[in-house]
C-alpha cells in the first residue's frame, strides 16, 4: 500500500525537483567541466545508484547529469534536519538517521518511489561525509572505508538493480576541498576561486555496469546481502581507477 500523502506530494516533487535542477546545472558548469561515461548503463526502470564520495556536493552534482529524478537518502541530523530542510522535503528526498539500523521510514518511502514511478534511489554507502577523512583531513582511500549494505538490502527486498557510480576529481583539489578550512570563507567561495585560478575542474562520473543479488553466489540471505555490498564496492574501487587516467 502507498504511503499516505504519496499523491499530493509527488507533483510538488516533480515541479522543485526540475526547478533546482535547472538552477543547479547554470552553476555548477560555470566551474565544472563534467565528463560523463558509461551512460549506456542507466536502466529506464527504477533503480538504486550508488556512488562514492569525491566532494561534498556530489549529489547535486550527479543530478545535473542524469536525466531520471533522484532521491538521495539524506543524514537527517544537521542535514535534512536544517535551514535547508524546506529544500530536502519539496525536491523528494529521503531522511535517514545514521544512529539507526534500520530506517522503516525510509525504506517505505524508497519502496513506493521504485514500484510506482522510474525515479532513481541514490544512496551514498560510505556513510557520512565525516568519516571518509582521516585525522589529517585527508580523504580515505575507497577500499579503506567501510560500506554499509542500506542498497543492497533495498535491491534485495526490492528485485532491484544497483548502478555504481565512480566519481572522481584531480586529486589535489579533492583533498584541498575535503580538508578546507578558512574562517569567512565557504567551500562553495573556494570552489569559485579555484576556478578562476584553474579554468573550469574536471569533475568525471563513471557509471558501472549494473549488479543485482543474482550475481551473488552465496547461500543465505544475509551472506548475499554482504556479497552485493562487497562486489559494489569493488566496482567504485574498478570505476574510480579508470577516472585517474583522465586527469
Amino acid at each position: 500500500m502507498v504511503s499516505k500523502g504519496y499523491y499530493l506530494k509527488r507533483p510538488i516533487e516533480k515541479i522543485f525537483y526540475g526547478l533546482s535542477k535547472i538552477i543547479y546545472r547554470y552553476n555548477a558548469k560555470k566551474y565544472f567541466d563534467f565528463i560523463v561515461r558509461g551512460e549506456e548503463n542507466l536502466p529506464e526502470e527504477s533503480a538504486i545508484i550508488v556512488p562514492n564520495h569525491c566532494i561534498c556536493f556530489d549529489g547535486g552534482l550527479i543530478t545535473t547529469n542524469i536525466k531520471k529524478q533522484i532521491h538521495y537518502f539524506v543524514q537527517y541530523e544537521n542535514v535534512y534536519d536544517s535551514k535547508f530542510k524546506i529544500f530536502w522535503w519539496s525536491t523528494g528526498q529521503i531522511p535517514v538517521k545514521v544512529d539507526i539500523l534500520f530506517n522503516r521510514v525510509a525504506s517505505k518511502r524508497s519502496e513506493d518511489y521504485l514500484e510506482r514511478t522510474k525515479d532513481y534511489i541514490g544512496i551514498f554507502s560510505e556513510g557520512p561525509t565525516k568519516d571518509l577523512i582521516d585525522e589529517g583531513g585527508k580523504p580515505i582511500e575507497i577500499k579503506d572505508r567501510i560500506h554499509y549494505p542500506s542498497a543492497s538490502f533495498l535491491a534485495a527486498k526490492n528485485n532491484k538493480k544497483i548502478i555504481p557510480i565512480g566519481l572522481s576529481v584531480p586529486g589535489e583539489f579533492g583533498e584541498m576541498l575535503w580538508s578546507f578550512r578558512k574562517e569567512g570563507v565557504s567551500k562553495i567561495d573556494y570552489i569559485k576561486e579555484y576556478g578562476r585560478r584553474n579554468k573550469k575542474i574536471p569533475y568525471c562520473i563513471n557509471i558501472g555496469p549494473p549488479v543485482s543479488i543474482k550475481d551473488c553466489k552465496s547461500t543465505g540471505g544475509k551472506n548475499k546481502i554482504r556479497e552485493l555490498t562487497e562486489i559494489v564496492k569493488s566496482e567504485l574501487c574498478r570505476l574510480t581507477e579508470e577516472n585517474k587516467r583522465l586527469f
